[in-house]
């Protein structure tokens, strides 16, 4: 059967915590070279502090840049932190939260969690994400009461031939007929 796309989530444009670094390490480095202290001072230690800063921030902008999500109604798939191509299957996740600051969904499995930051509707995306693991919860807890309806009307028949060819008694029927009932 074919998948449905239900949602998609595309990177935000301009991602605020690597910009405010960036700029953080850019004014740190201006103040150093505008002051004039000697390098005997502190000033070497502040043009490294800076530009490890400033590339701090740009490894930070790359690691968050190309993250991308699409929920369908069998999983849920594309790019996390670094571009690394990830595919869910709906049945393994386990637990689906938000990264407020970040603008993100955390996406639990048991092979681990997956972060998606900067996604332009993470709320939304959280909700039906949401949606369908309450669904398939639902969908599975009635399953399983069918089952046990069927079973217990598959024993209680098995008891009844019992009852018919004489190996248990009408007393020992109906106590199990009892216990399968409840």
């Amino acid at each position: 059967m074919e998948e449905k796309i239900i949602i998609k989530g595309k990177p935000q444009g301009i991602k605020k915590v690597p910009l405010i670094v960036f700029v953080i390490g850019v004014v740190l480095f201006i103040i150093t070279a505008v002051t004039g202290w000697s390098w005997d001072d502190i000033v070497p230690v502040m043009y490294v502090v800076s530009i490890g800063i400033i590339i701090g921030s740009l490894i930070m902008l790359y690691y968050v840049n190309s993250c991308e999500i699409c929920v369908t109604d069998k999983r849920i798939y594309g790019k996390a932190a670094f571009g690394a191509r990830v595919d869910i299957p709906i049945d393994s996740i386990s637990a689906v939260g938000t990264i407020s600051f970040w603008d993100g969904i955390v996406v639990s499995s048991s092979s681990g969690r997956i972060k998606f930051l900067y996604i332009d509707n993470a709320d939304e995306i959280h909700a039906t994400i949401t949606k369908i693991l309450i669904e398939r919860q639902k969908k599975d807890t009635t399953i399983t009461n069918i089952t046990k309806e069927n079973s217990a009307a598959d024993e209680l028949k098995k008891f009844k031939e019992l009852l018919d060819c004489g190996v248990i008694t009408q007393d020992e029927f109906n106590e199990k007929k009892k216990q399968l009932l409840k």
